[in-house]
């Protein structure tokens, strides 16, 4: 299976730079069973950088 985890706020960056991780459920003699998982690789830097602004917006507004 192919996971594609990226953010709403992920669209359109022009710093997308993808992150494939890959797990090896099964390997057969002539199959391959593994669960793929696609996320960017700055996703916890923008995350932090997201949950900062609504911080602060939310300061402002108070």
């Amino acid at each position: 299976m192919i996971k594609l985890e990226v953010e709403e706020y992920c669209d359109d960056c022009p710093e997308f730079d993808a992150h494939v991780e890959k797990e090896v459920l099964f390997a057969g003699y002539s199959k391959k069973y593994c669960n793929t998982n696609i996320t960017c690789e700055h996703k916890d830097k923008c995350k932090r950088l997201k949950d900062m602004i609504e911080k602060e917006a939310k300061k402002r507004n108070d």
